[in-house]
């Protein structure tokens, strides 16, 4: 019997036996589309000519470094065998590829953290490849670009960057790249590219930029009369500081509040980083702390209890006391900690000038924060006592 489309055309031979196959199985490889079964062949014409998925089969991945060995090795030249780096054998790189409609690999790039130590959100993006058959029209080799972008902010990546060769320079700023120098690899000219991840600065605009208007009413004749001279939000070279000194004393201040929707939550997490933020901001300004004050709300008891157990767990990690607060129950989540601590020479933050030196101090351990990856490092819940006070 033959078999149609709606259209009245005959149906090929394949069709039908992929749909006959097709019944009582499970068919994922040369099942039929429907879409061709019904005729729908403006449909099928709008099809993109290839798709972009992340390689996670063996033959996936051996296509992709077949086609960087053609273009590489033997048709520029760059490398001598093979191109293979340590890069493909850490098991964190993530490697896309791009497949035409018959499901063959055209293309391929791959990204992940730059060395071989701790993820800190400095991944790296390179061999983009593109099967010479595929080049031109289709865009590809823009569309990996494009979804290797996506990726690495899909993955909370801060800085996203690729050394690109000199020629192609000009396709990666055409899709929002930076040129940020020149440099050589495999004696070859080429140029390391940023890509603007812009994330935390839209979360400072976001949360900072306010500031100014809404703290005017701390300024000028006014304020100053009401504060008893110049000392308004921490005197002058100290506003927006990370604390304030307290006027006529070694006494430093600093406040801090935690997202309210962490602390509904993850409350004994939003606990705890209300004291890890507040000893930062201390040591910051180069003074010991001396003791906190808090003002938890909560729904009940039992969330109040569970923010001040975090909040417990830190200041006992750290050896700074909790000198009392405020709770307040059948209300929002809330969590705002004060810290106290002492010192005769504040450091201001806005203290550099030319030609001072600038040293950069960071832990690297740990890791990203369960549910907070890309957005919270946790270099502090593993750290012993002695460790932790250290750093205060």
């Amino acid at each position: 019997m033959m078999s149609m489309y709606l259209d009245g055309s005959a149906a090929p031979a394949s069709a039908v036996a992929g749909r006959s196959a097709g019944r009582g199985a499970d068919r994922t490889d040369g099942a039929f589309d429907i879409l061709a079964l019904l005729g729908d062949r403006s449909t099928l014409a709008r099809q993109p000519a290839f798709r972009i998925e992340e390689a996670c089969s063996a033959a996936e991945l051996s296509a992709y470094r077949r086609l960087r060995r053609d273009a590489f090795v033997h048709e520029q030249g760059l490398f001598s065998g093979h191109d293979l780096d340590d890069r493909d054998a850490d098991a964190r790189t993530v490697v896309l590829v791009a497949k035409d409609r018959d499901g063959t690999v055209v293309g391929g790039v791959r990204l992940g953290p730059v060395g071989d130590g701790p993820d800190i959100g400095w991944w790296q993006g390179g061999r983009l490849v593109v099967a010479r058959r595929a080049r031109g029209a289709y865009g590809i080799g823009a569309a990996l670009v494009r979804a290797a972008c996506a990726r690495a902010e899909a993955e909370g990546v801060l800085r996203f960057d690729a050394t690109v060769q000199v020629r192609n320079e000009a396709l990666f700023k055409r899709l929002g790249w930076r040129s940020v120098r020149t440099t050589t690899v495999a004696g070859v000219p080429h140029v390391l590219m940023l890509w603007p991840i812009g994330r935390i600065a839209a979360q400072a605009a976001a949360t900072k930029s306010a500031l100014g208007p809404l703290l005017a009413a701390f300024q000028g004749p006014a304020s100053q009369k009401l504060t008893h001279g110049p000392a308004a939000l921490g005197g002058a070279g100290f506003v927006g500081d990370d604390g304030a000194p307290v006027p006529g004393t070694d006494v430093i201040a600093a406040c801090d509040a935690i997202v309210p929707s962490m602390v509904e939550r993850d409350p004994g997490w939003a606990g705890w980083c209300s004291v890890l933020v507040n000893v930062n901001d201390l040591a910051a300004m180069g003074a010991s702390p001396i003791g906190l004050l808090d003002a938890v709300g909560a729904k009940d008891a039992a969330h109040a209890g569970r923010i001040l157990a975090g909040l417990g767990r830190a200041a006992e990690a750290y050896g700074v006391p909790v000198l009392g607060g405020h709770t307040q129950l059948g209300v929002p989540a809330a969590l705002s900690v004060t810290a106290l601590g002492r010192t005769d020479r504040p450091v201001p933050g806005g203290g550099g000038r030319t030609g001072h030196a600038v040293r950069l101090t960071a832990d690297l351990g740990g890791g990203w924060r369960t549910g907070y990856r890309g957005r919270q490092w946790d270099s502090s819940t593993h750290r012993r006592t002695d460790e932790l006070r250290a750093m205060t």
